[in-house]
Formats: structure tokens, sequence, C-alpha cells
């Protein structure tokens, strides 16, 4: 009988072939890990690549130069000035000119990438950015912390001067359509008792809407990252008390004063629910349908301003809101709270939203860390030290906000 071959012999035994399948499975996973961390750093380098476009076109159709050289130097010095080395390196600007009522910018970017599969030099972001006169519309979300924390040091009337005088910013110098919503929150968010029985909502556990003061909580199993209602009702609490109710986005600037002015400062803090529902009275569906274009072909930017003045503190636990998570004594759940936090700022940022983060008065380096990184870029991030600097920081952002003019 002839000899059985090596190569059979091996494929055999099983020992043999547990190994490569072992080995395989390793390979897979590998592949797997690098992919999806390669997609998730090129998804982040596109928004910020595309924030700043977005921004130099403004920069430079606001300018009013034409000349070529001049418009390009804009453009270098935005980058130069607004961003460091790492965030520009191999940025090209390809494209930018002015073509008499507009300015047109494209950029491209090939990312150093660590990945076996995505080598460095065979991968190319590009994006374009148009500014000019055109029809334009503004929903700007100013989501407020309202804490406890925030009655102390004079932060509260600091906060209600730095929002009003950015009301009376862009309600005097825009010639865009504006609306406005105000978004407090604490541990939880106030939609309002008027939602009572939409659609949307869900009293959980036989509690009713008959002694409900508006507060909601978090849906689960991925739901709570999701800003539209669809069919996976928001759970509503008629046992838990929180602040003053939202104020859905509105054009009337009386009311969003009034919002304003009115905010109290109580209870923890739950960064997420600030996000989401900032992120709802933006998204045009329900829960809150006021973001639609008043005018038809009106190019809307969505605009979010998230203010706080600390570290998350609270958790979610199911549907609530009641998880201690206090950095170093809460060390999981804090931990938690954060990465949620991060992954709701990167969904509103997919969204087309150009998102402006303060952290006012924040000692904690991670928590600026966070702010940060929830920012649309770094020059969308203001670290507010002191109270003066929280009134720069809102005044600074209604001057870029108030021209705001992509009409692509």
């Amino acid at each position: 009988m002839a000899k059985e071959s090596v190569f059979k012999r091996f494929l055999r035994n099983k020992d043999g072939n547990m190994a490569i399948m072992t080995v395989a499975s390793i390979l897979t996973l590998i592949l797997t890990v690098s992919l999806s961390v390669d997609s998730t750093n090129l998804f982040q380098k596109r928004n910020t690549l595309q924030s700043m476009s977005d921004s130099i076109a403004l920069a430079a159709f606001q300018s009013g130069e034409t000349d070529a050289a001049a418009l390009r130097k804009i453009a270098d010095d935005y980058m130069t000035y607004k961003y460091d080395s790492q965030t520009v390196a191999n940025i090209q600007i390809d494209t930018i000119q002015h073509n008499g009522s507009e300015v047109l910018v494209s950029l491209s970017q090939t990312p150093n990438q660590s990945s076996l599969f995505l080598a460095q030099n065979n991968y190319e972001i590009g994006v374009s950015s148009t500014a000019g006169n055109g029809d334009s519309a503004l929903n700007l979300a100013l989501v407020l912390d309202s804490t406890g924390s925030m009655g102390h040091q004079g932060k509260m009337p600091t906060l209600k001067r730095a929002a009003n005088d950015m009301i009376d910013k862009l309600e005097d110098s825009s010639s865009q359509d504006i609306k406005i919503s105000v978004v407090p929150f604490a541990q939880y968010v106030n939609v309002g008792t008027g939602n009572s029985f939409a659609s949307w909502i869900d009293f959980p556990n036989q509690q009713h809407a008959s002694n409900w003061s508006g507060c909601v909580g978090s849906r689960v199993s991925g739901f709570e990252f999701q800003v539209e209602a669809g069919g996976n009702q928001i759970p509503a609490f008629s046992n838990i008390h929180c602040g003053q109710a939202l104020q859905p986005l509105t054009a009337n600037m009386s009311a969003v004063r009034s919002k304003v002015n009115s905010l109290t400062p109580s209870g923890w803090t739950y960064l997420p629910a600030g996000l989401m529902w900032g992120w709802r009275t933006l998204d045009g569906q329900a829960p809150f349908t006021q973001a639609a274009a008043s005018k038809p072909d009106q190019q809307i930017q969505n605009v979010m301003i998230f203010m706080t003045d600390g570290e998350n503190t609270r958790a979610k636990n199911g549907q609530y809101h009641q998880r201690a998570a206090i950095s170093g004594f809460h060390r999981n759940a804090h931990e938690q709270v954060n990465q949620d936090t991060s992954t709701v700022c990167e969904a509103i940022k997919s969204d087309e939203v150009i998102v402006y983060t303060i952290a006012f008065r924040v000692n904690d380096a991670n928590t600026r860390n966070l702010l940060e990184g929830c920012a649309s870029s770094q020059s969308h991030y203001f670290d507010a030290s002191n109270n003066n600097k929280l009134i720069e920081a809102f005044n600074a952002i209604a001057d870029e906000v108030g021209n705001l003019r992509l009409t692509n």
C-alpha cells in the first residue's frame, strides 16, 4: 500500500485542523477590528475636514476678497491658527475661488493609517463647500446645563446673560431665518406635559399621565442612541421631577429668552440626556417636527451649542438615569456614561449637525477632553475657565453662526 502523503496526513490530523481554524479565526478577528478602527478614524477625519472646509468657505466669502492668492492665504491662516499641525497634516487646498457670487472650496487629505489593510498613501478623503448669499436658515439648539452646581459662583446669572446676548446679536445681525430651541438638562430632560398623550410617549409600570411633570428617561437596546421615535416609545416617569420643560425650535425670540431666563439650578448630571434631546429638536421627525424649512429649496444649517459645568455624575440603569457615576467612586459607571456621551456626540455630528461645546469652569481634565472630542473640531470647543470667558465664548459662537451662508 502506498504511503499516505504528508499533506494528506496533515489534512486528516484533527489537531492540525483545529490549529488552522484557530489561526484563521484570529486573523479574521484582527481584520474585522482593524477595519472597524480605520473606518471610525476616517469617519471622524472626514467630519473634521468638512467642518474645516465649511469654515474656510465662510471666512473667505465674508472677507470680500476675490484674488486667488488672497483667498488661499485666508485658508492657510485659518488652518494654521485654528488647528494643530497634526490635524492639518497632509491636507491639500485643491480649490478656493470666488466666482462672482459664491466662494468655492475643496479640500483633500491622505490620512496616515496604521492598518495593514489601508495603506498609508492609498486612501484619500475629499470634501467641498460653497458659501454665498443664497437663501439660508439657521436652526440652533441651546443645550444648557441646569444642574445644582450651576447655582454657585454666579454661574447661572452669567449663563443667562451670555445666552441672551447671543440671542440679541443673532436677531439684530443675521439676515437668515432663525429658529432656536432651548433644552435645559440635568439628570433628566423635561419634554413638557403637553406631550402626555403623544404617540411616542410610554408610561411604564402602571404610571399615569395624570401626575406627570414632563420627565423622560431613555430607551434601551441601542434605541437610546437613535434620534427618531419610530415605533419604539420613550419612557415617561410620573414618579420623577425634573427642571423646566424644553422649548422646541421657534422663531419667537421672546419665547426663547423667557425659557432661558426661567432656568433654575437643580439635580445631578447626565450629559447624554441633554445631547439626545437637543438633537431631537433639530431632527424634524417626531418627537419634534419644527425643524422643516419654511421655504422651498431653502438651505438649513443645524447647529448645537452644548454647555456644561461638570462631569457626568449619573448613568443609565435600564430606562432610568439613577446609577451613581461619580468619578473616583464609581469607576465602571463613570467610564460607561462617558462612552455613551461620546457615542451620542458622534451620531449627532454624523447627522450633519455642527456641534459647539463649552466647558464652563470644568476642573476635570477627562471631561474637558470629552467635550473637546464632542465638538465638530478643535475650533468648535471653548474652555470657559471663568464667567467672563463664558460670555466671550457665546459671543464668538454668535459671530460665527450668525454669518453661516453655506449654499451647498
